[in-house]
């Protein structure tokens, strides 16, 4: 018979602060804080772009690429939901806004496989899908379709 593995709510705690580590990095442009959020071959996907970046390297240079690219932005993370999967290994599933000002530009889901590595948790990989985009409305396609704009549904198409 096999025990149920169970997050400590400090372990609870660690991984969101991890999570909002990396959102604040994107907004500092800070891509050595945002590597090491990752372990040493971590992984971050976005769907909607088709992008897949590996190792902290890759990640570091996406990070600041993303600060540059929506540097008037704020990046928030919403509805953690944290559960265990094996001793030391978990996952998340939350949402995700950015927000310029007042406005709401983007809001998705993160969906990440975190490791307890050297002693912390990190993101072994992420995936960013994103729901709503301002310029594109709701993108309410499968997963697998999210890479095309031209795919996505505009409001102005609604019936």
């Amino acid at each position: 018979q096999q025990m149920a593995v169970e997050l400590s709510g400090s372990d609870v705690a660690l991984i969101q602060n991890l999570l909002n580590r990396v959102m604040l990095a994107i907004d500092d442009g800070d891509g050595a804080t945002f590597a090491h959020c990752f372990t040493e071959d971590g992984e971050c996907e976005v769907k909607l772009s088709s992008t897949h970046k590996t190792g902290r390297a890759a990640l570091s240079g996406f990070c600041e690429m993303l600060h540059h690219k929506f540097a008037m932005c704020r990046h928030w993370e919403g509805n953690v939901c944290v559960t265990a999967t094996g001793p030391g290994t978990a996952t998340n599933h939350s949402y995700w806004k950015a927000v310029n000002g007042g406005d709401v530009v983007s809001t998705g889901v993160h969906k990440d496989t975190l490791v307890l590595d050297e002693g912390q948790w990190r993101i072994q990989c992420r995936i960013i899908e994103h729901i709503w985009v301002k310029e594109l409305g709701h993108l309410n396609v499968p997963t697998h379709e999210l890479g095309a704009h031209e795919g996505a549904p505009h409001p102005q198409d609604a019936s």
